[in-house]
């Protein structure tokens, strides 16, 4: 039976000394919640908004010049949106079997899973505002 019981800390850090909500499964403990703020919760919630800013960031540029190039060439809007719309469809696990071979387990590979998924609403969100402005402007 040890062989296959985990070692190492526990679950929830500090758990001996943690308070009375922690220790009794409580539904939420704001002073744990509090206390682990710095290292338990913050590092992951900044690396997930640099990931975000990021992966939009890209995107939009992308998103953007695709949008200006269909609005001119009429007949590029339905290839592009395609493109767009197969990438956002593809699961990202899947997506990440694919380009691991290429990236490795990298920050390159989540950047670029998460672009193609920023592509399709950019796009026709751009392309949508340039086709609503009047002719004369």
């Amino acid at each position: 039976m040890s062989e296959f019981a985990p070692a190492g800390d526990p679950v929830i850090p500090d758990y001996g000394q943690a308070s009375d909500c922690v220790i009794n499964n409580g539904a939420f403990c704001t002073d744990w919640f509090i206390s682990q703020w710095s290292t338990v919760f913050w590092p992951p919630l900044l690396s997930h908004i640099v990931m975000v800013a990021i992966a939009v960031s890209i995107g939009f540029v992308i998103a953007f010049f695709a949008a200006l190039l269909a609005y001119r060439k009429k007949w590029l809007a339905g290839p592009i949106s395609m493109t767009a719309t197969f990438l956002y469809t593809l699961p990202p696990l899947a997506l990440f079997q694919l380009l691991v071979p290429f990236t490795g387990l990298s920050l390159l590979t989540v950047e670029i899973a998460l672009v193609c998924f920023t592509l399709v609403i950019i796009f026709q969100g751009v392309l949508s505002g340039l086709a609503a402005v009047p002719d004369d402007v």
